[in-house]
């Protein structure tokens, strides 16, 4: 950014927050709380990173909306196999629905609602999240699992090596 150009709500937010970029998954975050039986980041999802990848880990994580582009930009949660029937479940985290908790072990991405704009969440991992509990989603892997929601799974994952 040129010393001309305004900063950004998203360039403020990155500074505020102090967000890195999360390249793997994407989105920019930042881990402002853990201790012994929990941990809390911010996250944002933007332009540049508009969706998180389908992944999972061997926790629950709870997102919570708190800001995005003229103060409402939401943010959807897709969670593969929510309730064992294999089937596709879609969240809106808004001001009005504010949170959700993705169960342990389930596949989930997540994207910003509106393409251009920005949301900021929370995310809260109890017991604390290690990487060692983490697994990015394999593209062919998922396609071939949930044959039927091809397309999302396509649009929200990395190619496979």
């Amino acid at each position: 950014m040129s010393m001309a150009t305004k900063p950004t709500q998203t360039d403020v937010l990155k500074e505020r927050y102090h967000l890195k970029p999360l390249p793997e998954e994407g989105g920019y975050f930042w881990e402002n709380f853990r201790d012994d039986t929990a941990t809390n980041i911010y996250y944002l999802l933007d332009e540049e990173y508009s969706f998180s990848v389908f992944h999972r880990i061997t926790v629950k994580e709870t997102w919570t909306f708190v800001a995005g582009e003229a103060g409402n930009s939401p943010v959807y949660l897709y969670i593969l196999d929510y309730d064992g029937t294999g089937g596709l479940m879609k969240i809106e985290l808004n001001p009005g629905n504010p949170v959700f908790t993705v169960p342990p072990g389930k596949w989930f991405a997540a994207e910003v609602a509106r393409p251009g704009s920005f949301s900021l969440v929370t995310c809260y991992c109890e017991p604390p999240f290690e990487y060692k509990y983490f697994e990015l989603g394999d593209r062919k892997a998922l396609c071939e699992q949930f044959s039927g929601h091809r397309q999302i799974i396509e649009r929200l994952t990395r190619p496979s090596p």
